[in-house]
């Protein structure tokens, strides 16, 4: 099987949430952190920062939703502020028309009043002219003598003035019946306007409350950032600690590269290095350790002295155990059905750790084994004979 990561450098992604950025590891009392430790520590923080970023990724989507709704409230608020504009326009311009009315209103009455004393004025004339000396406004009037068409002329004069009178009055009402008819057109965009003012007023105030939301959450979304950010930087900071933690432990002069014993009897189904993928039939992985076929449930021991620091499940392993031996050198069993051994205790080489299985990403029962140098994978056949 292929294994894409080192064992001993990344053993979960590492993070942090609502924690205190201080210790990187976590050591038992008295005692320095261990891979263990850390091991632990990284789960909590994996599924912290898993939180976490569930958490940004439905702020954010707030936050869109949130900002979206205030482009269409701004949209509404633009499109109804332009009807309300044109509106005060047409009203001003309908004042504008009334205005105009009224001063020729004003014109006809002042002329109407004009002509009704002058008329008042020439009956006066005539009465008199007719009691004195008739004759004489007969004369005046028409130059003539004959009294008949004197007085057709003194009807013809009263009748103008009368004809006048009335059309002026006439033309008052129909300037009176469109200066009514515009007024009422004017009070109805004043109730328009009036109702598109209300309607602005309730859209602003939504307006208002979802510009405080998106606030709200831009500070949200903003805090969770800052928080990954602050996970992020601990996760270098824990790797360093693991990659110091590995440079500690560097092979010795005098460290014996042999004692390794076989982990379980049986055959070699897949050799260290490149071949075809198991799982696909096709594509080419590369294969870091040997994988050795024996009887479902075959015990499966220690290689070597060493400390577990891994007992428990991984992506693609299935059921494995990880020794570290202290001195540069790992290994890895898996596949197994079930682990005999737990996180931190000390093993012998010859220890059973677990037995065989195919749990993970596997074909069938088999123990894939693996030998790691400083956390490089290195071909098991150089120490093991099987």
């Amino acid at each position: 099987m292929s294994w894409r990561c080192r064992v001993f450098s990344k053993w979960v992604s590492v993070i942090i949430v609502f924690v205190i950025i201080a210790a990187l590891a976590i050591p038992l009392p008295g005692e320095a952190a261990t891979y263990s430790d850390l091991q632990k520590k990284n789960e909590q923080l994996e599924q912290q920062k898993k939180a976490t970023q569930q958490q940004l990724s439905e702020v954010k989507s707030k936050t869109q939703d949130a900002f979206q709704a205030l482009v269409e409230l701004q949209s509404q608020i633009e499109k109804l502020e332009q009807q309300s504009s044109s509106l005060v326009q047409r009203r001003q311009l309908l004042e504008e028309q009334i205005a105009t009315l009224d001063s020729q209103i004003k014109d006809l009455e002042k002329t109407i009043e004009e002509e009704r004393a002058n008329l008042e004025q020439t009956l006066v004339t005539m009465y008199k002219w007719q009691k004195v000396a008739p004759s004489a406004l007969v004369l005046v009037v028409t130059s003539s003598v004959n009294p008949e068409l004197a007085t057709y002329a003194l009807e013809k004069v009263l009748t103008n003035q009368n004809d006048k009178l009335e059309s002026y009055e006439d033309n008052v009402a129909k300037l009176q019946a469109k200066r009514k008819e515009i007024a009422e057109a004017k009070n109805e965009v004043a109730q328009t306007i009036e109702s598109l003012q209300t309607q602005l007023a309730t859209l602003q105030s939504k307006y208002d409350e979802r510009e405080s939301l998106y606030a709200q959450l831009k500070k949200e979304q903003n805090k969770y950032a800052s928080q990954l950010a602050m996970i992020e930087q601990q996760q270098r900071e824990v790797s360093a600690e693991i990659q110091r933690m590995l440079s500690s432990t560097k092979l010795s002069s005098n460290a014996n590269s042999s004692g390794f014993i076989k982990p379980m009897s049986g055959m070699v189904t897949s050799p260290f290095g490149w071949r075809i993928n198991p799982l696909t039939g096709r594509g080419k992985d590369f294969h870091t350790g040997i994988d050795v076929a024996n009887q479902y449930g075959t015990p499966i021991k220690a290689s070597r002295t060493g400390v577990v620091i891994w007992a428990g499940w991984k992506t693609g392993y299935g059921l494995c155990v990880i020794i570290d031996h202290q001195d540069g050198y790992g290994t890895v069993y898996a596949h197994m059905s079930r682990i005999a051994v737990k996180s931190g205790q000390k093993v012998s080489a010859g220890t059973v750790v677990g037995y065989e299985g195919s749990t993970g990403w596997a074909t069938g029962p088999h123990l894939h084994f693996e030998i790691r140098i400083q956390g490089e994978p290195t071909n098991p056949a150089k120490f093991v004979q099987f």
